[in-house]
């Protein structure tokens, strides 16, 4: 899964969301590990 924000203050509010919330009580749950990398896309 590949998600894109518009800055990294957007994407520190939608880590504080319910659902980012269920979804690592998920995670726990299971056991899912998640690997994350960040791409600076280049500005022309």
């Amino acid at each position: 899964m590949i998600d894109k924000w518009e800055s990294q203050e957007a994407l520190d509010e939608h880590h504080k969301s319910k659902m980012m919330e269920e979804i690592a009580k998920l995670r726990e749950k299971y056991h899912i590990r998640m690997r994350v990398e960040q791409f600076v896309e280049k500005k022309k």
